[in-house]
């Protein structure tokens, strides 16, 4: 799928939906109202609806018959969003997800003796998923510069109530914009552009943890709270 085809996805997508969310023409280049810091903690689901939606919105974009399941893991061009440039992860993009990361917990409270140690662990493990595309997503850059970012991945997952026929759905990280940056809505641009390429790639349902800074961006976006549990193990 071409991004030109994206882009019109995800803005019909948008104007269905949430004709709110964006002033201006629906496309890439409006101006997103919504942003706040963007932090996963607390379990929040897309409803199954809003992904179907983007789906078949994709695939209406399309003249072409449906594409295969190598190309659907293919990642998306480069598009331009409100002045920035927005391009697929890859493996050279480990070090700023690495620091995004660490940074997101740190502002959150989190203690830095343990985000040190979990950083030095994370490393390895996301530069063998950007190697394979296991970890895919989207980096926001002003030039060359990467101002906010989104992780994404496909997860095995037994089917379910909220996806009966689908073995997977889909899992939002490491969403960051940098402070300078904030509050232009860009959190908020970037989860419709997540939405739209778990559509693509034929994810119906999709979950995230969110952090209390960052919930109310994912709320205006059509995620809602889960009853999920947790628990540290001791072994």
């Amino acid at each position: 799928m071409s991004g030109s085809c994206l882009r019109d996805a995800v803005a019909r997508s948008l104007s269905a939906t949430r004709p709110q969310v964006y002033r201006g023409q629906a496309r890439w280049g409006a101006v997103f109202e919504s942003d706040r810091h963007a932090h996963c903690f607390d379990h929040i689901r897309l409803p199954i609806r809003r992904i179907a939606t983007a789906r078949a919105n994709a695939i209406a974009c399309s003249s072409s018959p449906p594409i295969d399941e190598t190309v659907m893991n293919e990642p998306q061009g480069r598009i331009e969003l409100s002045g920035l440039q927005c391009r697929p992860l890859g493996p050279d993009d480990a070090a700023m997800i690495g620091l995004h990361r660490q940074t997101m917990f740190l502002e959150a409270g989190g203690d830095p003796d343990t985000l040190g140690v979990m950083t030095e662990h994370f490393r390895p493990w996301l530069k063998a998923r950007l190697d394979d595309g296991r970890y895919y997503g989207f980096a926001l850059c002003d030039g060359d510069q990467p101002v906010a970012a989104i992780g994404l991945m496909s997860i095995d997952w037994p089917p379910h109530p909220s996806h009966p026929t689908m073995d997977q759905r889909g899992y939002v990280l490491n969403v960051f914009v940098e402070p300078a940056y904030r509050r232009r809505g860009l959190a908020s641009a970037l989860m419709h552009i997540a939405e739209a390429e778990f559509a693509r790639r034929g994810i119906s349902f999709a979950v995230l943890h969110a952090t209390e800074a960052g919930r109310p961006v994912y709320e205006q976006t059509g995620w809602v709270a889960t009853s999920e549990m947790a628990k540290a193990i001791i072994g």
